[in-house]
């Protein structure tokens, strides 16, 4: 009787501990992070001539699946030591700053999709594997007045 009920326990024993196991390894976020699928994009970006910066042409970038446009460019400028400037003040988020060159009230950042203009914000359009991304300073006033 004795061997059955130290058999029965070091089993109990060996069921608790591997959900134990179980649960921790859910939780925690790094092994949560080796399941999840990645995208590899293309990032363009242009900026102006009189700005000095370089313009960044066909930089592959992999981030997580399901990523934005927003989140790319600014995984994109984690990775480089860029810096991408905000303004939250609408709700939806729109770059106002990248590497220092900054929107006026006549330009600012604006961005494509394969070629495609895209009528979203750019943290709500998800980007798709094998997506180039496309940044360029714009001006809105017509130069020919």
């Amino acid at each position: 009787m004795k061997k059955i009920s130290l058999l029965l326990a070091s089993i109990l024993i060996v069921f608790t501990i591997t959900a134990c196991g179980s649960d921790n390894a859910a939780s925690d976020p790094s092994a949560a992070s080796e399941d999840k699928t990645t995208v590899t994009v293309t990032i363009d970006i242009d900026f102006p001539d009189d700005s000095n910066a370089a313009d960044v042409d066909s930089a592959k970038l992999t981030v997580n699946d399901g990523s934005s446009v927003l989140g790319a460019l600014e995984a994109y400028a984690d990775s480089n030591g860029g810096e991408i400037l905000l303004d939250k003040s609408s709700g939806s988020p729109y770059v106002t700053s990248i590497n220092g060159v900054a929107a006026t009230e006549t330009a600012g950042w604006v961005y494509e999709v394969n070629d495609k203009e895209v009528m979203k914000s750019a943290d709500e359009y998800i980007i798709k594997d094998g997506d180039t991304i496309s940044w360029d300073f714009e001006s809105w006033t017509d130069n020919n007045n």
